[in-house]
């Protein structure tokens, strides 16, 4: 039966699949004889004679998983560091069977790293929609508040897209710092360094505890152990296609709107005066809005000053009977005019 060769070449134990990948582009894979440089080329493993950079494909070896208690300083990678740095195939030498990680850790993280040459285990547990669970205990700057820690939760935009909500909690506080429990089900490049910046509280040390179920226990920094029969029917039983179908229906995961830009409106549009109301008549039809007066200070002194003086203006005057009041208060008629004899 004829498979693609990135995935007989992972299932060797030679390296992952991305890396076959990149071998295959390169011209570094021959299939009887001849140089295959499509991704989408397939062979028969039992028929067909595989050379990898001029070697024979190894037979079908069994498959080993390791369970690995990465240190800080220490690169996750297959190669050599060309500036000396240590990697995780140095402590890997002792193992019987050449494997590679799942996933990867940063230089300076620590804590659990799985191991192995099952090419399919590896993909599937690092694919999203099986949201394989990760766990990770982290000192970060400062102590973060309950609107923090509700802005994990909900999810942070990184790279234009917003993350999976995360589980947090806070474990322990340290003098002005403290220690953070966070669980996530999707792996970014230094995805929990960049999601408590965010918050504005630095990560100091990060550990990865768990990872798919696995705990690393008492194993000592920098070493390696086999897992049981358990735990690896434990890894096969959480990238089950039951598993990603029951994701897949749950329901679809909202995500946060990102916040747009406040406009300077200005203080008559700020109070909602840009535009005009529609006004209804008791009857309900209707009505046209009456125009704005002229309140400005210029106008109001005019109006004013007209009332006071009104020949300023060029309106004629009206001079109103003068009315003359008697010492009692009450208005008098005046003196009748004297007849002429």
């Amino acid at each position: 039966m004829k498979i693609r060769l990135q995935k007989i070449i992972a299932d060797a134990g030679l390296g992952s699949r991305r890396e076959a990948e990149r071998w295959i582009t390169e011209g570094k894979v021959k299939v009887n004889g001849q140089v295959e440089t499509k991704l989408g080329s397939s062979a028969d493993p039992k028929m067909d004679l595989i050379r990898v950079n001029g070697k024979a494909l190894p037979s079908t070896q069994e498959k080993v998983y390791i369970l690995f208690n990465k240190p800080g300083n220490c690169l996750t990678t297959m190669t050599t560091d060309a500036r000396g740095r240590m990697t995780v195939m140095d402590f890997l030498k002792k193992a019987p069977i050449r494997v590679f990680p799942v996933g990867r850790l940063d230089y300076n993280t620590q804590g659990l790293l799985l191991c192995t040459n099952d090419g399919d285990l590896s993909k599937k547990l690092l694919e999203p929609r099986y949201a394989v669970e990760r766990t990770y205990l982290v000192k970060v700057r400062g102590v973060p508040n309950d609107k923090s820690l509700a802005r994990i939760r909900k999810g942070i935009w990184l790279d234009e897209k917003p993350t999976a909500p995360v589980k947090v909690e806070i474990q322990r506080t340290s003098g002005k710092n403290c220690f953070l429990i966070l669980r996530l089900t999707e792996g970014k490049n230094r995805h929990v360094k960049r999601i408590c910046e965010a918050v504005r509280h630095p990560v100091i040390r990060l550990k990865r505890t768990h990872f798919a179920g696995l705990s690393l226990d008492d194993l000592p920094l920098g070493a390696f152990r086999f897992l049981s029969p358990r735990e690896i029917r434990s890894l096969h039983s959480a990238v089950a296609p039951s598993k990603s179908s029951a994701r897949e229906n749950q329901p679809a995961y909202v995500e946060p709107t990102k916040p747009k830009p406040r406009k300077d409106l200005g203080r008559d549009n700020a109070l909602g005066m840009d535009k005009p109301r529609k006004r209804v008549s008791r009857t309900g039809a209707p009505t046209k809005a009456k125009p704005r007066k002229d309140l400005s200070r210029a106008s109001a002194l005019s109006k004013s000053s007209a009332r006071k003086n009104p020949r300023r203006t060029g309106a004629p005057s009206k001079s109103a009977p003068r009315k003359t009041a008697s010492r009692a208060g009450a208005p008098s008629k005046g003196r009748p005019r004297a007849k002429r004899k």
